[in-house]
C-alpha cells in the first residue's frame, strides 16, 4: 500500500547539500596541503628528507580522510536507517488506521479519481477496493449533489480550502441512495498543490432518516392538532353562546345555585376554548425565514402592550421597557415570545400592580431578552420544569393560564440555537430570560 501520509525520506542533513561538503572538503585539503608544504619547506632543507616528509603527509592525509569519509558515511546511513524505520512505522500506523477505521477513508486525486478506499468505505459504498479504483468521487455521487462536490474539489486543487465539509447523498452498487457526511483534506506534497486528498465519510444515514420520521412526525402531529382543536372547539361554541344566553334569559326564574352552575359551564367552556388556541399555536410554531436587515424589536413589545393595554391598566402596573438590540428574528416569533412572557407576568407575578422590566442585550452572535417582575417568585424547585408543557406551579390552579404559554416560548428559543430559563429577581420576583442565535446578513 503507498503511504500517502508522509513524505518520501529525504537525505540526511538536508542543511549539508553534496555541493557544500564536496566545497568545505576541498577547501580543508587545499589549506592543509598549502600550509604543510609551507611549513615543511621552513624547516627541512635536504630535498630526500623533504620527498620522504611530504610522501608520509600525503599518507597521513589520505587515511585521515579515509577515516573523516567512512565516519560521514557511516553517520549518513544509520541516520537513514533511522528514517526510513520512522516511515515504515508511520505507514503501518497509518495503514492499521486506514484499514480498521470504523469511518470510510478514501484517497483521492485533485480531480476526483479514486486512488485508495478503506474496507469501511466499500462496505458504505457496496463496491470492493478494485471496482473504485479509477472512479471519480462524483460516479459514486447522487447526481443532484455532484455539482457542489466538483467545487469544493476545485477549492482544494485551487488551495482556496485546506479542508472541506459537508452532507450528502451517494449511490450504492446496487442503486440505493445513502447519506454521508465527508471531511476532504489535501494531503502534504513537496509541490505548491497536494498531489492527493484524504476523505473521511461517516454514514448518517439513520441520522437523515430518523431526521424525515420526525418530520412526518411533526406534519401529523399538526395536522392531528388542527382536527382535534377544529372538532373540539365546534361544540365549545354552542355550549358556551347557550350557557350565556340561559344565564342572562333566565336568571331572574333560576335560583343562586343553579345561576353558579350556568356560569361554570360557560367559564370551563372558555377555559377550554383558550387551551384549544393555545395548543393550536404551540403545533403552529416553527422555524420562519430571517427578515433580510435588522429591525427594531421595540414596535413588537409595543404592539404586545397595546393588545394588553386593558389588563395592565386594570391591574394598576407600570410597564417599563428598555434598549432592545436590533435582530433578524421573525416578528411573528418575536411576538409570540413577548406576548406569553408579559402575560405570565400578568398573571402571576403582579397580581395587584407592581412593575414589569423588559430589557435586552446582544453579545456576538447572541441576543438576550428578559422580562422581569417582583411579584412572589417562583420556588427553586420548579424552575426547571417551568418550560414544561401544561405545568402550572403550585398554587396557580386558581390561575386563567393554560401551561401551554412557556413551553411555546422554549420551541422558539430552540428553533434558532437558544434556550429560555428563569432567575430570582434581586430583592424578589422573577426574570424571564430568552437567548437566540442571530447571526448578521450574511452569515450561513
Amino acid at each position: 500500500m503507498q503511504d500517502f501520509s508522509s513524505p518520501a525520506p529525504g537525505p540526511p542533513h538536508d542543511h549539508l547539500s553534496p555541493r557544500k561538503v564536496a566545497l568545505y572538503y576541498g577547501l580543508a585539503a587545499a589549506t592543509w596541503i598549502f600550509l604543510s608544504d609551507t611549513v615543511l619547506s621552513w624547516f627541512v632543507r635536504d630535498p630526500d628528507q623533504l620527498n620522504r616528509l611530504q610522501t608520509v603527509k600525503g599518507g597521513a592525509f589520505v587515511v585521515v580522510s579515509a577515516l573523516l569519509l567512512y565516519a560521514l558515511a557511516r553517520h549518513y546511513l544509520q541516520t537513514l536507517q533511522r528514517r526510513e524505520a520512522q516511515l515504515r512505522a508511520s505507514e503501518e500506523s497509518f495503514r492499521s488506521v486506514f484499514l480498521t477505521a470504523a469511518a470510510g477513508m478514501v484517497v483521492t486525486r485533485l480531480d476526483g479519481t479514486m486512488v485508495q478506499a478503506n474496507p469501511a468505505f466499500c462496505r458504505f459504498i457496496g463496491y470492493s477496493e478494485a471496482e473504485l479504483a479509477g472512479l471519480t468521487i462524483t460516479a459514486v455521487t447522487h447526481p443532484d449533489d455532484r455539482e457542489f462536490t466538483i467545487q469544493y474539489f476545485k477549492k482544494l486543487a485551487t488551495g482556496r480550502e485546506e479542508s472541506v465539509h459537508y452532507e450528502k447523498r451517494y449511490l450504492t452498487r446496487d442503486g440505493r441512495t445513502v447519506w454521508g457526511h465527508a471531511s476532504v483534506a489535501c494531503l502534504l506534497g513537496e509541490g505548491e498543490v497536494a498531489p492527493y486528498c484524504i476523505g473521511l465519510v461517516q454514514d448518517i444515514s439513520e441520522h437523515k432518516e430518523a431526521e424525515a420520521a420526525l418530520r412526518q412526525s411533526n406534519r401529523e402531529l399538526e395536522a392531528f392538532a388542527y382536527t382535534v382543536s377544529h372538532d373540539l372547539r365546534t361544540p365549545l361554541t354552542p355550549i358556551i353562546g347557550y350557557a350565556d344566553f340561559l344565564y342572562e334569559s333566565c336568571r331572574e326564574r333560576l335560583s343562586a345555585e343553579e345561576l353558579a352552575y350556568l356560569a361554570e359551564i360557560s367559564s370551563a367552556g372558555v377555559r377550554m376554548s383558550t387551551v384549544m388556541e393555545d395548543l393550536l399555536m404551540l403545533a403552529k410554531v416553527g422555524k420562519l425565514e430571517r427578515p433580510p436587515a435588522p429591525f427594531d424589536p421595540g414596535a413588537v413589545v409595543a404592539a404586545v402592550l397595546r393588545a394588553r393595554s386593558a389588563q395592565i391598566a386594570a391591574d394598576g402596573v407600570s410597564v417599563t421597557v428598555g434598549a432592545l438590540p436590533d435582530v433578524r428574528i421573525p416578528p411573528t416569533l418575536l411576538s409570540q415570545i413577548f406576548d406569553n412572557l408579559l402575560g405570565n407576568a400578568l398573571r402571576y407575578g403582579c397580581r395587584s400592580g407592581g412593575q414589569i422590566e423588559v430589557g435586552g442585550e446582544r453579545n456576538g452572535e447572541k441576543v438576550h431578552f428578559s422580562v422581569r417582575d417582583h411579584g412572589p417568585g417562583i420556588p427553586l424547585v420548579e424552575r426547571g420544569r417551568i418550560f414544561e408543557l401544561f405545568y402550572r406551579c403550585a398554587g396557580e390552579e386558581t390561575q386563567q393560564g393554560t401551561g401551554i404559554g412557556l413551553a411555546t416560548v422554549q420551541k422558539i428559543a430552540r428553533l434558532y440555537a437558544g434556550r429560555a430559563w428563569v432567575e430570582e429577581t434581586p430583592g424578589g420576583g422573577s426574570t424571564f430570560r430568552v437567548e437566540l442565535v442571530d447571526p448578521p446578513p450574511g452569515a450561513v
